[in-house]
């Protein structure tokens, strides 16, 4: 079955890019390499259907048919794309096999590129097995999963997370309703390949075939990227897009042709509406361009163009999921508190951000800790100390390239303004993984200047190959070899799920099961107690209880708002609650917010009906 997963993914991958590669083609783009087309062509092909994904959403069209004639008739018109990269491919795999062969391969760079082909294939059977993690389940694959199931972009109240821009999820729509999970789960896989073979082809091009090397498999390597190559989340895919929009500008500052100012705008607009808090690109990348056409005294007509173009493009793609927020919450905002306006947080997010809320300090000191844990922190979610040890000394020494310089001030730009505006988890890698990219490529280069300048090549060598070695190849091995029973057949996807499930416990698995088996698939089922409830496994609708809900005392109201809402069961989850000190009521132990001040048990049987118990999860039906 892998096997017919993969051949979904690659030919998504390949479909993709041959419509980017068609489209570029047609609108006058000229590359300087065949390779660096691909990169490019791979970019607008998955922007593309990432837009026709919203649009068929909107227009409630998520239907297999039409996503099938669509992946089909894409072939079709861009068949001889399609040929002509496929032979590329497999040419150039074939060339690479023989090049290394060559003495013009250096032992060091056999050996990056052997320890990235066995970390690519660890990850491939990381990332074959059901998901498990929370935010697939409950956010990237669980609501794209509630879209194909309604066949439109439906209204998720119960998840505010459905109110972020979600291109990245429209990807994983067309893995979802053409494969299932585990093809979307390879698409992401497919994104971790393509991101850092992205990085390759760009660091090559400027500097190099080694510092190539040893800027993509300090990236592929670091912890970050590994985790999220088992997983289905976005932070690869706004990345990929990020780089695609940082490299755009690139090309426009050598070219001066505005096409590239306009495909790094739609680049960027594409990762804002994957991970929102990168919206800080777009404003980084405008003032790169107006700063460079002010610098060279350029007419002002082409500063209005690129302000025009960075801020019509973004707009325009991220419009429709702004006005859908603003149909239903009065806000096109929900997870923003825009008080003064009139638009209030949702109260979700509210609740949500308090729990999840994770203060680094104030002041210079402790700003500047926290900005360096991003580095040194969490040895999960960290960097690691490569750029650190590598990039660092280059402050140090004279005539570093130009292009360095740049990238270097562009990634430490990027990277203090999104730590800046992140409301948590600020040291989090994933949050900044097109600055430290960049500050991989500026580590590559610089481990070549010191390997110069020092008679230490080979210490050198050691140190930079340390972390990628362990923790990072040996983390993927571990990952991989978690995941071989079940690859072979050994563990079954049950028992893998029941092993590996992030949202509760076995219980909840338990009732899960049941409520599938026993419980209409046109069904509504209320989750009281916490601010999320897992969409995922559930062939029903599920939904978590509003806080208004659970703050009314008076029976009658409740069943009337149970019954305005369409509920038809209530499940229980007892280690979400405990009894007040004085017994009045039902203290949530995630924020009082959630507090319960009616009784199920207390109206049983005369409104509720215990229909099953799973240990400290029961189902109610209403009466």
């Amino acid at each position: 079955m892998m096997a017919l997963h993969l051949a979904i993914a690659a030919l998504l991958f390949l479909t993709a890019t041959a419509a980017g590669k068609l489209v570029l083609a047609r609108t006058g783009f000229n590359f300087y390499s065949k390779d660096e087309e691909l990169a490019f062509s791979a970019a607008t092909g998955f922007a593309g259907l990432s837009v026709f994904a919203m649009i068929t959403g909107f227009a409630g069209l998520i239907y297999r048919p039409i996503f099938a004639a669509a992946l089909a008739g894409i072939i079709i018109i861009s068949r001889r794309q399609v040929l002509d990269i496929t032979r590329y491919l497999f040419s150039g795999a074939a060339a690479l096999v023989r090049n290394i062969k060559t003495p013009g391969y250096s032992p060091f760079e056999k050996l990056l590129a052997g320890i990235m082909l066995l970390a690519a294939l660890f990850n491939l059977i990381f990332a074959y097995a059901p998901p498990t993690d929370t935010d697939s389940l409950l956010y990237h694959l669980g609501i794209p999963k509630l879209f194909i199931d309604y066949h439109r972009i439906i209204h998720l109240p119960e998840n505010f997370l459905s109110y972020m821009p979600l291109s990245g999820e429209m990807i994983y729509t067309w893995g979802l309703i053409l494969g299932g999970g585990l093809t979307a789960k390879l698409v992401s896989y497919l994104f971790t390949i393509m991101f850092p073979g992205m990085l390759l082809i760009f660091t090559r091009q400027y500097f190099g075939r080694r510092t190539a090397l040893l800027a993509g498999a300090a990236f592929y390597l670091s912890l970050p990227a590994i985790n999220a190559a088992g997983v289905a989340n976005v932070d690869i895919m706004y990345a990929f897009f990020a780089f695609a929009a940082f490299w755009s500008i690139m090309k426009w500052i050598e070219t001066h042709n505005q096409r590239w100012c306009l495909l790094s705008a739609v680049m960027a607009a594409i990762s804002f509406t994957t991970k929102l808090s990168n919206a800080p690109l777009i404003i980084c990348l405008a003032v790169t361009a107006i700063l460079y056409v002010m610098r060279n005294k350029m007419p002002a007509r082409l500063a209005l163009n690129v302000i025009l173009a960075f801020m019509v493009i973004p707009a325009l793609i991220a419009l429709p999921w702004f006005v859908r927020n603003f149909i239903h919450t009065g806000n096109p905002f929900p997870f923003f508190d825009i008080a003064a306006f009139g638009m209030k947080l949702h109260p979700m997010t509210a609740i949500s951000g308090n729990y999840y809320s994770k203060p680094v300090g104030f002041g210079i000191s402790a700003t500047a800790l926290s900005f360096f844990q991003i580095f040194l922190g969490n040895p999960v979610t960290a960097a690691g100390p490569t750029i650190i040890v590598f990039a660092l000394p280059l402050i140090f020494l004279r005539n570093v390239d130009k292009k360095i310089l740049f990238i270097a001030i562009f990634a430490t730009a990027i990277l203090a303004t999104v730590f800046l505006i992140l409301p948590y988890d600020k040291t989090c890698a994933r949050y900044h993984f097109l600055a430290i990219a960049l500050l991989y490529i500026v580590a590559a280069y610089g481990f070549e200047r010191l390997s110069a300048l020092l008679d230490a090549r080979r210490i050198l060598a050691a140190i930079f190959l340390a972390p990628l070695i362990f923790p990072g190849l040996a983390f993927s091995a571990y990952f991989g070899a978690k995941r071989i029973p079940l690859l072979t057949g050994l563990q079954s996807p049950g028992q893998y799920i029941l092993s590996e499930y992030e949202w509760g416990n076995a219980d909840d698995l338990k009732m899960i099961d049941y409520l599938n088996k026993n419980v209409s698939r046109k069904s509504r089922v209320m989750f009281p107690g916490y601010f999320f409830v897992d969409p995922y496994y559930y062939s029903m609708r599920v939904v978590v209880a509003q806080p208004e809900l659970l703050a009314l005392s008076d029976i009658n109201e409740v069943l009337n708002r149970l019954r305005n809402d369409k509920i038809d069961y209530i499940v229980m989850r007892k280690y979400y609650y405990t009894p007040s000190e004085n017994g009045s009521y039902y203290e949530n132990n995630y924020s009082s917010r959630l507090d319960m001040r009616w009784e199920i048990e207390d109206y049983v049987p005369a409104y509720f009906e215990k229909e099953h118990v799973e240990g400290a999860v029961t189902l109610y039906k209403i009466k």
